[in-house]
């Protein structure tokens, strides 16, 4: 003997499918934090290929190029992909350069996220850091990573790669905290 279908069961199916479908694609959203105020959830200006210079005493402070910038409402956050970007001392000269594929920017606060193949260069420090994830906070002049994303510093005399990497801007050091190696060269005397 076989089951019988009423013709109920079809139906049943095709609801729930159809319910399922429109709860996951109603709420889909990047920032589920803030979903109650739409302009700050929305970007209010997106660029493309855009070129910005933040200029202190009529001298560039720092240089972005991105494929993509957005703005957000009120003016302190902004994301931008397919980024490369540089910053200049108070007298032009330029401190570093890099680039990355996102950049999470929270100017008010002075804090930036660094994403993906990023490949910073400090030319004041001679020194180079690869990373896949970076956080920097200006005000405190840190710059640290994910406690398992894998960092590589590059000098002259050194290649050292390792997880959970800080740096100070303030000391001019860095530190690894764990899974830490690479190669020292000395010179003997």
């Amino acid at each position: 003997m076989t089951p019988r279908n009423n013709g109920r069961l079809f139906p049943s199916i095709s609801i729930f499918i159809i319910v399922s479908f429109l709860v996951l694609f109603s709420s889909c959203s990047l920032n589920y934090a803030r979903e109650e105020n739409f302009e700050e959830t929305n970007p209010e200006m997106i660029f493309n290929n855009a070129v910005f210079s933040r200029f202190r005493s009529n001298k560039v402070s720092v240089s972005i190029e991105a494929g993509k910038m957005e703005q957000y409402k009120g003016g302190g956050e902004s994301f931008a992909a397919d980024v490369s970007f540089r910053t200049f001392d108070k007298n032009g000269k330029a401190e570093s350069e890099g680039t990355c594929a996102l950049i999470s920017a929270d100017t008010k606060n002075e804090n930036y996220y660094l994403f993906g193949n990023i490949n910073l260069n400090l030319m004041t420090d001679k020194t180079r850091i690869l990373a896949e994830y970076l956080n920097f906070d200006k005000r405190s002049e840190q710059i640290t990573s994910g406690s398992e994303s894998v960092v590589s510093i590059i000098r002259e005399n050194a290649e050292i790669s390792g997880t959970a990497f800080s740096a100070s801007g303030v000391s001019r050091s860095f530190n690894f905290m764990k899974n830490v190696s690479g190669t020292l060269e000395t010179e003997q005397r």
